[in-house]
């Protein structure tokens, strides 16, 4: 089930969260992305010590954020380190590809993709139109939450991202250490986002056990309710 983002966190105004990205081009996802985050966020600054929770502005200001609220999806978040031969730039440890890796393989246009500058690797982030709840008990939540799970593993395989991020943290797109590139201004709906890739095989429906939100689907459900309860 999904339901529009103004239904959970209250929007900053348009001034102050364009204030905070002087250095990226302005675009309504990057715009939406701030305006749109719960008032208090998950951020760090070290992710070897943790996430801590701040005021949506502050943690605006911090080199790494959790923007999901605890039991939801707001967009489709994926690692792309390095999807070639890494052998034509070993020495440089730089991937001059991994930014623009979407355009090779014809999937969607990314919201925007957050570019290290120190290695070229990059975090894409498709905004969700609807946020999904991933942990309700209904059928609708169940099946919109195996679709989203099924596009995820398919963007994964085609973009040959990293299979172990589980979209939690990304990079901050308004922090100096990383490049911004803006693309699609609209949020995507799921229907949108399977278009562009062959889905695999979902977790059956007459599990009721095994849920889906990510890479590891018995895990995530036996842990969901002790984390939202931890991090709540």
């Amino acid at each position: 089930m999904a339901v529009a983002p103004t239904e959970i966190g209250r929007s900053i105004s348009r001034g102050n969260a364009l204030a905070l990205i002087s250095h990226v081009r302005v675009s309504n996802a990057v715009a939406h992305f701030a305006q749109t985050l719960p008032f208090r966020v998950r951020c760090s600054n070290d992710l070897d010590s943790g996430l801590s929770w701040a005021e949506r502005d502050v943690a605006l200001r911090h080199r790494e954020i959790a923007p999901d609220p605890p039991g939801w999806k707001t967009a489709l978040r994926l690692d792309v380190d390095c999807p070639c031969d890494r052998r034509p730039h070993a020495k440089s440890g730089h991937c001059p590809r991994a930014a623009n890796y979407w355009r090779d393989v014809e999937l969607a246009e990314p919201s925007f993709v957050i570019v290290n500058q120190a290695n070229g690797h990059a975090h894409y982030v498709y905004l969700l139109r609807g946020w999904l709840r991933v942990d309700g008990e209904n059928a609708a939540d169940l099946a919109a939450v195996r679709y989203f799970a099924a596009i995820e593993r398919a963007y994964t395989r085609a973009l040959r991202a990293d299979a172990g991020y589980a979209g939690l943290v990304q990079h901050n797109p308004f922090h100096p250490r990383y490049e911004t590139r803006v693309g699609r201004d609209e949020p995507y709906s799921l229907r949108e986002l399977a278009a562009f890739v062959e889905l695999p095989r979902m977790v059956p429906r007459r599990s009721t056990e095994i849920r889906t939100d990510g890479r590891n689907i018995e895990t995530f459900d036996r842990l969901r309710h002790w984390a939202y309860a931890q991090i709540g």
